[in-house]
């Protein structure tokens, strides 16, 4: 497939080496800092990436790396962007012009950035996919080397228009067969694990990230038996609001499981104490890690508004926002993804949904 991934920081080189890797034609578009992008740059000069991948290495050949919106864009079937989900106003603006007919786009992480490019003019037949979680987890260790050390089982995946997600989802499974459905976008915006597993694990810690200097995993040190306690709390909050939307719920410990293991009988709980011990990487060793700076304004504020909505309260969730601006003397509320940013807080619930399946 000809493939382009939209982003080269540690998800779009991961994905970048192992689609070409599987033999895909991919191109890697950056549009952020090109100027200072050493990563890019080195990809660029050498048409490589090297993965480290289940204990051995691999060169990636890439077809085409670019700043150039028409060279990335015209021959993709595929678009796959993995930036940060606070560039995608930004980003549909800069790239929607250059998206054609029978694509699919997929956003992952989504939080239901999908819809910023729908609030651009013009109508295309374009398919909009939105991903959970990103489907490797990876770290850049050098110019143009990534080091991929997990690969989920499953990434579930929501579509716009929901009614075309068959589609959708038999065209990005030629890329990456471990997609499996959602319902709808805004399903898969509220189950994003790090709206719960980042912004309690680094809230909470943020005294020990800052102390330690980069001395410090969050998964393996920030989940005691109180701050769990907290995470379990925030989830409820989700599963109200979830459920008053008439959404499918998917608890974040039975979610984790899904994405991460192969059997899915073994306790969920177990998975993520699993994953923890796992050899997971350092970090977050900086205090304004995105950890808190996307996933509090991204997906807290989003759940936050959500609840507004259907009145179900939120009060962890509004408490974490609090204190994350307090901490960072920022107002995440007003930067935040809200129903009201994406232009559907008025739609009743029946327009809602009918919304979420026909994408108007």
């Amino acid at each position: 497939m000809n493939i382009t991934v939209v982003g080269a920081g540690n998800a779009g080189c991961a994905a970048t080496a192992m689609l070409s890797l599987r033999g895909h034609d991919v191109t890697l578009y950056e549009f952020w800092d090109i100027p200072n992008n050493k990563n890019f740059a080195y990809i660029r000069e050498h048409g490589t990436i090297t993965a480290s991948h289940d204990g051995k290495k691999s060169r990636a050949s890439v077809h085409k790396t670019t700043d150039d919106e028409a060279a990335a864009f015209r021959e993709a079937e595929v678009v796959l962007i993995f930036t940060q989900t606070i560039a995608h106003p930004m980003l549909a603006e800069k790239i929607f012009p250059f998206l054609r007919d029978g694509q699919v786009v997929v956003l992952a992480p989504g939080y239901c950035g999908s819809l910023y490019f729908l609030k651009q003019t013009g109508s295309k037949d374009i398919i909009y996919g939105e991903g959970e979680s990103i489907p490797f987890d990876a770290r850049l260790s050098g110019p143009g080397q990534v080091t991929i050390n997990f690969t989920n089982i499953r990434n579930p995946i929501g579509f716009l228009p929901a009614r075309r997600k068959d589609e959708g989802l038999a065209k990005i499974r030629g890329a990456l067969e471990t997609y499996c459905c959602r319902d709808t976008v805004l399903e898969s915006a509220l189950h994003n694990p790090n709206l719960i597993v980042h912004t309690v694990g680094a809230i909470m810690s943020v005294a020990r990230i800052e102390y330690s200097k980069g001395d410090f995993s969050m998964y393996e040190e920030a989940f005691t038996p109180c701050i769990w306690s907290l995470l379990v709390r925030l989830d409820e909050e989700k599963h109200a609001v979830v459920d008053k939307l008439g959404l499918r719920f998917q608890s974040f410990v039975d979610g984790f499981s899904f994405r991460t293991s192969e059997e899915n009988s073994q306790d969920s709980l177990s998975a993520f104490k699993h994953y923890t011990t796992a050899g997971r990487p350092p970090g977050p060793s900086d205090p304004r890690t995105r950890y808190i700076t996307e996933d509090v304004p991204m997906g807290l504020c989003l759940l936050e508004s959500c609840g507004r909505k259907v009145a179900v309260p939120t009060p962890v969730c509004s408490a974490l926002i609090d204190i994350a601006s307090a901490l960072h003397d920022t107002d995440y509320r007003r930067a935040g993804r809200t129903l009201e940013d994406l232009g559907i807080a008025s739609l009743s619930l029946a327009e809602l949904h009918e919304f979420l399946e026909n994408g108007r």
